[in-house]
């Protein structure tokens, strides 16, 4: 349903009781014709008036409008009321032998009208309410096509539009009517085919949410599921709690087929279990499209009799059952037994009142369990000002164009990236962010996997064995993985994105990669050293792949295909690798930690002596340490290549450039000795060997034993 503007007729008509004339005001003169009540506000006053020799009644408040809009120059003042005083007074409709009741309801305003609203529970929802409050009968003479019935004499095929200009004709007629007007006003219409709408009361099917406690089953399951974000849990609650009789029936072309019958005899409905599994058979061998095809004793057992009067003739139900039952028992139609309950439904925060609403009711009716154990609710996608996204405001972002430009794996990031349970912006400068993110990833594959052409798992070297750096970053990763696991358990993606990330950006990118390249480049293809580096690169990069396989998934997959050793055919054959506790070394975590917090020191006195000119390339350095620790002499030997400095003293901090950092103060000269034109490290030994002039110690070696290539 959907409001906007239509013009309607705007009456004022008056219905007698006992001694005093109401004064009602509508805009659907047709619904006149099914009026059974007048609404009295019980807390507004009300004012009897005499015009001329009629005493009419309407609310205090409204009397002067109305008088002007009436024409009612002379008039007087009688009584004053309050609301409560018509309960139960008797008014005559206006042109049918009926009497309508005085009634209380809340919904009675002051904004327009009269202050009494006439109820025609056949034709609209609040009427109907109040009129089951008070009992009252439900008169609804207009058929599916729109057009009065025989139940109503002298409309009978009328549209509601032609009824309305018949009853303001007799009211004329009958002196009932004391204005005639027109009124632009929001009235419902179809949001399909944008015609108007109108209400009428009809015989439906419904499940009694009370029935054998059902509601009161379905609230004690709520707290039995995991709700992910925790206060969804009190929407689906205030939901279920709140939610009225379930409507199944649903007057549509096509659809599922509610498996009822009516007696042609006596017209009762017939609704057999036998014959329903009946049908379901037939449905199973045929397809529910066969009820369309087939009469009813196609359906029904030979001889069948109606259980009320015992007549033989029947026919079928017309109606189908609501869509949201056809999706309620979607998981008990999908699941196989052992797999039920689900493990998770998603969708967004509409399905409250939808989907996860009308599964957990059915579910509960049927197998008196919740159908699903978590239940992610998720927010909506807005633009990158935080709009809803509207062809008719332009900023529609297409999924399709987004692929085509940048991949789907970029969309992919994006929704990994995102707390999900909010609502998500999504725009250009967004995704050229992520872009950035997704190079990053992509190109640490790419230099993990190009250091990797010459290495097989056959290669790798022992835990113990491996170099302090190198068993740091498997330590931390195994921390990472953890974390991760947690994250993924708890389907917080955009927390796996993050430290994912953070572990790219913070640990190998800006370091680990950065200073291993004069191992991988430099040193001896089949060295200690050179197959440490590889033996993590693998490690880590294999089980990266794995653990961000859901969210990369074409990148990973790419990437996997090109890992060395044997492996499973597809990244998403793994499980999620284990956390390998034993590679946990808080102690040398703790250590790496001083130490890189030293290296911001070392990196900041690098930088000022770019600024003075003093080195170009960090590997003309060498650094002069004055406040030695245990942990920095326990790995003064690896410092150099930490630093990516040629070389790394302890003493008095004098040299060129001078710096008082965090962890101490610090010196930086030139490196010592020439450099090496293989390896580009500064050192005293280039120039000791007349074969091999221009190389290092350790270049010579490797290159004298050919290890290299």
């Amino acid at each position: 349903i959907e409001y906007k503007e239509k013009e309607s007729p705007s009456i004022w008509f008056t219905m007698e009781g006992d001694g005093i004339t109401a004064v009602v005001w509508t805009t659907t003169p047709w619904t006149i014709i099914s009026n059974v009540a007048l609404a009295f506000h019980p807390d507004y006053e009300y004012v009897v008036v005499k015009v001329k020799d009629k005493n009419y009644v309407l609310a205090r408040e409204l009397l002067e409008k109305n008088a002007n809009l009436l024409g009612w120059e002379n008039f007087e003042v009688k009584e004053l009321l309050k609301g409560t005083e018509f309960e139960g007074r008797e008014f005559r409709h206006p042109f049918i032998d009926r009497i309508s009741r005085g009634i209380l309801a809340d919904f009675v305003t002051l904004e327009e009208g009269t202050g009494i609203v006439h109820i025609a529970p056949g034709h609209g929802k609040e009427d109907f309410e109040v009129g089951r409050e008070y009992d009252l009968p439900v008169i609804s003479p207009v058929d599916e096509r729109g057009r009065f019935t025989r139940e109503a004499p002298g409309f009978e095929g009328l549209t509601t539009d032609e009824a309305s200009r018949k009853v303001v004709e007799i009211l004329k007629e009958k002196k009932s009517l004391l204005r005639e007007d027109k009124i632009v006003h929001q009235y419902p219409h179809c949001w399909r085919c944008k015609h108007h709408l109108i209400f009428r009361a009809t015989e439906q099917w419904f499940l009694s949410i009370d029935h054998r406690e059902l509601r009161k089953k379905a609230l004690s399951e709520i707290d039995k599921v995991k709700w992910i974000p925790p206060e969804s849990k009190n929407r689906i609650y205030a939901s279920v709690e709140e939610r009225p009789e379930w409507c199944l029936s649903r007057q549509r072309v096509w659809g599922l087929p509610i498996p009822a019958f009516y007696c042609k005899n006596c017209k009762k409905a017939v609704l057999d279990p036998a014959v329903i599994r009946r049908v379901g058979e037939i449905f199973l061998e045929h397809g529910s499209d066969i009820w369309y095809e087939r009469d009813a004793s196609f359906f029904l057992p030979p001889d069948y009799t109606c259980p009320h009067c015992g007549g033989k003739e029947f026919e079928k139900e017309n109606d189908i059952l609501d869509v949201w039952f056809d999706s309620g028992v979607s998981s008990l139609v999908v699941l196989r037994d052992e797999e039920w309950p689900s493990h998770v439904y998603l969708e967004g925060p509409d399905q409250h009142r939808g989907w996860f609403n009308s599964s957990l009711m059915v579910s509960c009716a049927i197998r008196e369990k919740a159908p699903y154990r978590v239940v992610i609710t998720h927010g909506w996608v807005l633009d990158e000002q935080g709009r809803a996204m509207h062809k008719a405001l332009g900023n529609v972002i297409s999924p399709l164009e987004v692929i085509g430009k940048y991949g789907a794996d970029l969309v992919r990031l994006w929704v990994g990236s995102s707390d999900y349970t909010q609502d998500v912006r999504l725009g250009p400068q967004i995704l050229e962010r992520l872009v950035d993110a997704y190079r990053k990833i992509r190109n640490t594959y790419r230099f993990m996997l190009g250091n990797l052409y010459d290495f097989t798992p056959e290669d790798a070297l022992p835990s113990n064995e491996l170099l302090p750096v190198d068993r740091y970053i498997l330590s931390v990763f195994q921390v990472v993985k953890e974390k991760i696991k947690d994250f993924y358990e708890k389907y917080t993606f955009h927390r796996v994105y993050h430290t994912y990330m953070d572990f790219v950006i913070k640990y190998l990118s800006s370091f680990y990669l950065d200073i291993l390249k004069d191992r991988l480049y430099t040193y001896g293809k089949t060295s200690k050293e050179r197959r440490s580096a590889q033996t993590v690169l693998h490690e880590v990069l294999s089980e990266m792949l794995i653990i961000f396989s859901p969210v990369l998934s074409f990148t990973t997959e790419e990437a996997w295909s090109y890992l060395p050793g044997r492996k499973t055919e597809s990244v998403f054959y793994n499980d999620f690798p284990p956390v390998k506790k034993e590679l946990v070394d808080e102690k040398l975590m703790k250590e790496f930690e001083h130490i890189l917090s030293v290296r911001e020191d070392v990196l900041l006195l690098l930088e000022k002596g770019r600024r003075e000119k003093i080195i170009g390339n960090s590997l003309e350095a060498k650094v002069i340490m004055e406040n030695k620790d245990e942990v920095l002499e326990k790995y003064r030997d690896y410092l150099p290549e930490i630093f990516i400095v040629s070389q790394v003293e302890f003493g008095p901090a004098e040299g060129e450039v001078i710096l008082e950092g965090e962890h101490g103060k610090y010196a930086l000269k030139k490196a010592d000795g020439n450099k090496c034109e293989r390896c580009w490290v500064y050192s005293p030994t280039v120039g000791e060997d007349p074969q091999y002039p221009s190389l290092c110690s350790k270049c010579r070696e490797v290159i004298r034993r050919g290890d290299y290539g």
